[in-house]
């Protein structure tokens, strides 16, 4: 059986592609999130309190995936910081 190349092990453009990826999801995600509240609220007439709440959510998941891209960036380069505690 083959093994899998390492994907954490990429350089150059690969690598940058990668973490371009990653990071265009972020505002995509917040995105998802407030159309689905808008469409919830047209549907139930609870305007403007799904969008609110529902973007409030996709904020709080972008940051979380921001937070965990900034550790694997961290983490990549072999800084100090980036050592478990």
């Amino acid at each position: 059986m083959a093994k899998e190349p390492d994907r954490t092990k990429r350089k150059g453009p690969w690598q940058a592609l990668g973490w371009a990826s990653q990071l265009s999801a972020i505002p995509l995600e917040i995105a998802v999130c407030a159309f689905l509240g808008y469409s919830a609220d047209q549907k139930l007439g609870t305007e403007p309190w799904l969008l609110i709440t529902a973007g409030m959510v996709g904020l709080c998941v972008s940051m979380i995936h921001l937070w965990q891209l900034v550790r694997a960036i961290d983490r990549s380069s072999g800084s100090p910081s980036g050592k478990s505690r």
